[in-house]
Protein backbone atom coordinates (compact mmCIF):
# COMPACT_ATOMS: atom_id res chain seq x y z
CA UNK A 1 0.00 0.00 0.00
CA UNK A 2 2.85 2.21 0.78
CA UNK A 3 4.32 2.09 -2.51
CA UNK A 4 1.15 2.59 -4.17
CA UNK A 5 0.32 5.94 -2.33
CA UNK A 6 4.02 6.43 -3.45
CA UNK A 7 3.11 5.82 -6.67
CA UNK A 8 0.51 8.07 -7.06
CA UNK A 9 2.11 10.99 -4.91
CA UNK A 10 5.03 10.83 -8.05
CA UNK A 11 2.83 10.98 -10.37
CA UNK A 12 0.51 13.85 -8.97
CA UNK A 13 3.95 15.55 -8.80
CA UNK A 14 5.19 15.06 -12.29
CA UNK A 15 1.22 16.13 -13.71
CA UNK A 16 1.60 19.35 -11.56
CA UNK A 17 4.80 20.15 -12.66
CA UNK A 18 4.02 19.41 -16.54
CA UNK A 19 1.31 21.78 -15.76
CA UNK A 20 3.72 24.55 -14.59
CA UNK A 21 6.07 24.20 -17.56
CA UNK A 22 3.25 23.96 -19.71
CA UNK A 23 2.17 27.75 -18.62
CA UNK A 24 1.88 30.38 -21.70
CA UNK A 25 5.19 32.63 -22.25
CA UNK A 26 3.58 36.22 -22.59
CA UNK A 27 4.77 39.48 -23.78
CA UNK A 28 4.03 42.79 -22.11
CA UNK A 29 2.41 44.47 -25.26
CA UNK A 30 1.39 42.28 -27.94
CA UNK A 31 0.50 45.67 -29.82
CA UNK A 32 2.11 48.77 -29.23
CA UNK A 33 2.50 52.47 -30.88
CA UNK A 34 5.60 54.58 -30.29
CA UNK A 35 6.84 57.72 -32.05
CA UNK A 36 9.95 57.40 -33.73
CA UNK A 37 12.31 59.04 -31.09
CA UNK A 38 11.16 56.66 -28.20
CA UNK A 39 12.05 53.27 -26.73
CA UNK A 40 10.06 50.33 -25.59
CA UNK A 41 12.20 47.60 -22.93
CA UNK A 42 9.75 44.51 -23.83
CA UNK A 43 9.12 41.90 -20.50
CA UNK A 44 7.74 38.55 -20.95
CA UNK A 45 6.65 36.44 -17.75
CA UNK A 46 5.49 32.93 -17.65
CA UNK A 47 2.54 32.71 -14.51
CA UNK A 48 3.76 35.16 -11.80
CA UNK A 49 7.56 34.70 -12.94
CA UNK A 50 9.44 37.23 -15.20
CA UNK A 51 11.85 35.52 -17.67
CA UNK A 52 15.07 36.37 -18.72
CA UNK A 53 14.75 38.26 -22.15
CA UNK A 54 18.62 36.88 -23.26
CA UNK A 55 17.36 33.31 -23.36
CA UNK A 56 15.54 34.50 -26.49
CA UNK A 57 16.80 35.64 -29.61
CA UNK A 58 14.79 38.54 -30.69
CA UNK A 59 14.18 40.23 -34.06
CA UNK A 60 12.35 43.25 -35.66
CA UNK A 61 10.74 42.03 -39.22
CA UNK A 62 12.08 46.10 -40.44
CA UNK A 63 15.08 47.14 -38.96
CA UNK A 64 14.05 50.84 -41.18
CA UNK A 65 11.07 51.04 -38.83
CA UNK A 66 13.24 50.40 -35.66
CA UNK A 67 15.52 47.60 -34.45
CA UNK A 68 15.56 45.41 -30.93
CA UNK A 69 18.47 44.75 -28.91
CA UNK A 70 19.76 41.27 -27.66
CA UNK A 71 18.10 42.06 -24.04
CA UNK A 72 14.53 43.06 -25.89
CA UNK A 73 14.84 46.63 -26.17
CA UNK A 74 13.22 48.14 -29.18
CA UNK A 75 14.35 51.75 -30.90
CA UNK A 76 12.07 53.23 -32.89
CA UNK A 77 13.64 55.40 -35.71
CA UNK A 78 11.29 55.87 -38.69
CA UNK A 79 7.13 55.33 -38.87
CA UNK A 80 6.03 52.32 -40.55
CA UNK A 81 5.19 49.13 -38.94
CA UNK A 82 7.07 45.91 -37.81
CA UNK A 83 7.16 42.56 -36.31
CA UNK A 84 9.02 42.13 -32.77
CA UNK A 85 9.81 38.56 -32.28
CA UNK A 86 11.71 37.15 -29.32
CA UNK A 87 12.47 33.61 -29.85
CA UNK A 88 13.08 30.78 -27.34
CA UNK A 89 17.11 29.60 -27.44
CA UNK A 90 15.59 25.60 -25.98
CA UNK A 91 13.41 25.44 -28.55
CA UNK A 92 10.44 26.78 -26.48
CA UNK A 93 8.13 29.01 -29.02
CA UNK A 94 8.19 32.49 -30.77
CA UNK A 95 6.37 35.83 -28.93
CA UNK A 96 5.41 38.77 -31.52
CA UNK A 97 4.78 42.02 -31.13
CA UNK A 98 3.34 44.26 -33.06
CA UNK A 99 5.24 47.61 -33.58
CA UNK A 100 3.56 51.10 -34.79
CA UNK A 101 6.02 53.60 -35.06
CA UNK A 102 3.31 56.75 -35.69
CA UNK A 103 3.96 60.10 -36.60
CA UNK A 104 4.22 63.28 -34.28
CA UNK A 105 3.06 65.24 -37.47
CA UNK A 106 0.79 64.73 -40.78
CA UNK A 107 0.60 67.87 -42.63
CA UNK A 108 -0.89 66.90 -45.96
CA UNK A 109 0.33 65.37 -49.69
CA UNK A 110 3.72 65.56 -50.19
CA UNK A 111 4.99 66.43 -53.93
CA UNK A 112 5.42 63.98 -56.26
CA UNK A 113 8.95 62.01 -56.22
CA UNK A 114 8.87 61.13 -59.94
CA UNK A 115 12.03 63.67 -60.97
CA UNK A 116 12.26 63.70 -64.88
CA UNK A 117 8.38 63.48 -65.07
CA UNK A 118 6.49 65.30 -67.47
CA UNK A 119 3.74 67.45 -66.36
CA UNK A 120 1.15 64.40 -67.48
CA UNK A 121 2.61 62.87 -64.80
CA UNK A 122 2.35 65.34 -61.80
CA UNK A 123 -1.07 66.12 -63.34
CA UNK A 124 -1.98 62.95 -62.37
CA UNK A 125 -0.16 62.54 -59.53
CA UNK A 126 -1.49 65.65 -57.62
CA UNK A 127 -5.30 65.94 -56.13
CA UNK A 128 -4.73 69.34 -55.17
CA UNK A 129 -6.37 72.66 -57.31
CA UNK A 130 -4.31 73.34 -60.00
CA UNK A 131 -4.53 77.28 -59.77
CA UNK A 132 -1.48 78.66 -62.03
CA UNK A 133 0.53 77.04 -65.20
CA UNK A 134 2.95 77.95 -67.73
CA UNK A 135 5.63 76.22 -69.64
CA UNK A 136 7.90 75.45 -66.76
CA UNK A 137 5.90 75.97 -63.68
CA UNK A 138 2.77 74.37 -61.94
CA UNK A 139 1.15 76.12 -59.47
CA UNK A 140 -0.85 74.33 -56.76
CA UNK A 141 -3.19 75.48 -53.81
CA UNK A 142 -2.49 73.87 -50.41
CA UNK A 143 -5.37 71.74 -49.56
CA UNK A 144 -5.29 72.38 -45.76
CA UNK A 145 -4.35 75.70 -43.04
CA UNK A 146 -0.74 73.87 -42.47
CA UNK A 147 -0.29 73.75 -46.46
CA UNK A 148 -0.04 77.30 -48.82
CA UNK A 149 0.90 75.20 -51.83
CA UNK A 150 2.71 73.51 -54.57
CA UNK A 151 5.27 74.16 -57.45
CA UNK A 152 6.89 71.91 -59.41
CA UNK A 153 9.44 73.04 -62.10
CA UNK A 154 10.42 71.46 -65.57
CA UNK A 155 13.35 71.74 -67.10
CA UNK A 156 12.93 70.79 -71.02
CA UNK A 157 9.53 69.18 -69.81
CA UNK A 158 10.94 67.43 -66.65
CA UNK A 159 10.22 67.96 -63.63
CA UNK A 160 13.27 69.35 -61.89
CA UNK A 161 12.20 70.51 -58.46
CA UNK A 162 9.70 71.24 -56.57
CA UNK A 163 8.90 73.52 -53.67
CA UNK A 164 6.42 73.15 -50.81
CA UNK A 165 5.57 76.45 -48.73
CA UNK A 166 4.07 76.43 -45.82
CA UNK A 167 1.80 78.13 -43.90
CA UNK A 168 3.50 80.68 -41.02
CA UNK A 169 1.31 78.89 -37.93
CA UNK A 170 4.23 75.18 -39.04
CA UNK A 171 7.34 75.86 -37.27
CA UNK A 172 10.72 74.79 -38.52
CA UNK A 173 11.44 72.64 -35.62
CA UNK A 174 8.01 71.04 -37.09
CA UNK A 175 8.73 70.81 -40.03
CA UNK A 176 12.29 69.25 -39.55
CA UNK A 177 10.17 66.48 -37.41
CA UNK A 178 7.91 65.71 -39.87
CA UNK A 179 10.95 64.77 -42.12
CA UNK A 180 12.60 63.51 -39.50
CA UNK A 181 10.56 60.76 -38.48
CA UNK A 182 9.95 59.75 -41.99
CA UNK A 183 13.12 59.90 -43.53
CA UNK A 184 16.93 59.70 -43.31
CA UNK A 185 18.64 62.92 -42.21
CA UNK A 186 21.76 63.54 -43.93
CA UNK A 187 23.01 66.66 -42.63
CA UNK A 188 23.07 70.83 -42.91
CA UNK A 189 23.54 72.56 -45.90
CA UNK A 190 24.14 76.53 -45.99
CA UNK A 191 24.09 78.41 -49.27
CA UNK A 192 22.63 81.71 -50.87
CA UNK A 193 21.59 82.65 -47.06
CA UNK A 194 19.87 80.15 -46.17
CA UNK A 195 20.17 77.01 -43.91
CA UNK A 196 18.87 73.60 -44.93
CA UNK A 197 18.39 70.86 -43.43
CA UNK A 198 18.45 68.16 -46.01
CA UNK A 199 16.92 63.99 -45.79
CA UNK A 200 16.87 61.62 -48.59
CA UNK A 201 13.60 60.12 -49.55
CA UNK A 202 15.14 57.70 -52.02
CA UNK A 203 18.65 56.79 -53.04
CA UNK A 204 18.30 59.69 -56.12
CA UNK A 205 15.26 62.06 -54.55
CA UNK A 206 16.14 64.15 -51.49
CA UNK A 207 13.94 67.51 -49.93
CA UNK A 208 15.85 70.06 -47.74
CA UNK A 209 13.52 71.89 -45.37
CA UNK A 210 14.67 75.94 -44.64
CA UNK A 211 12.92 79.06 -42.81
CA UNK A 212 12.41 81.93 -44.91
CA UNK A 213 12.17 85.36 -42.62
CA UNK A 214 8.25 86.78 -42.68
CA UNK A 215 7.63 84.05 -44.75
CA UNK A 216 7.60 80.30 -43.17
CA UNK A 217 9.05 77.33 -44.08
CA UNK A 218 9.62 75.92 -47.57
CA UNK A 219 10.66 72.54 -48.23
CA UNK A 220 12.84 71.64 -51.39
CA UNK A 221 12.27 68.63 -53.36
CA UNK A 222 15.26 67.68 -55.44
CA UNK A 223 17.64 65.07 -57.07
CA UNK A 224 20.54 63.99 -54.72
CA UNK A 225 23.71 62.64 -55.85
CA UNK A 226 25.61 59.40 -54.85
CA UNK A 227 26.28 60.42 -50.80
CA UNK A 228 23.21 62.47 -50.71
CA UNK A 229 25.20 65.35 -52.32
CA UNK A 230 22.57 68.30 -53.74
CA UNK A 231 23.77 69.40 -56.91
CA UNK A 232 25.20 72.85 -56.65
CA UNK A 233 23.40 74.20 -59.29
CA UNK A 234 19.96 73.37 -57.85
CA UNK A 235 20.92 75.33 -54.79
CA UNK A 236 21.87 78.19 -56.49
CA UNK A 237 18.94 78.73 -58.20
CA UNK A 238 16.75 77.64 -55.06
CA UNK A 239 17.07 80.51 -52.89
CA UNK A 240 15.37 83.39 -55.44
CA UNK A 241 12.59 80.31 -56.51
CA UNK A 242 11.73 80.13 -52.03
CA UNK A 243 12.08 84.02 -51.76
CA UNK A 244 9.72 84.39 -54.92
CA UNK A 245 6.60 83.68 -52.29
CA UNK A 246 3.64 81.10 -51.84
CA UNK A 247 1.49 80.38 -54.21
CA UNK A 248 -0.86 83.18 -54.70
Amino acid sequence: MKQLLLVIALVWVSMACSKKESAPVNIDAATLELNYDEQHQFVLTQGSNTLNANDYTWASSNTTIGQVSASGEFTASRIGETTVTATAKNGGGIIESKVTVVPYYSFGTEPSFSLGGSKTVVKSYEKRTLVAETDSTLDYQGENNSINGVRYYFDNAAYSESYLFYMPSVTLLQAQTYYDERYSYLGNIQDQGLTYNVFSITNTVGVGVTNVSNQGCVAVYLPINSGGRIPANYLKAAANRIRSGGIK
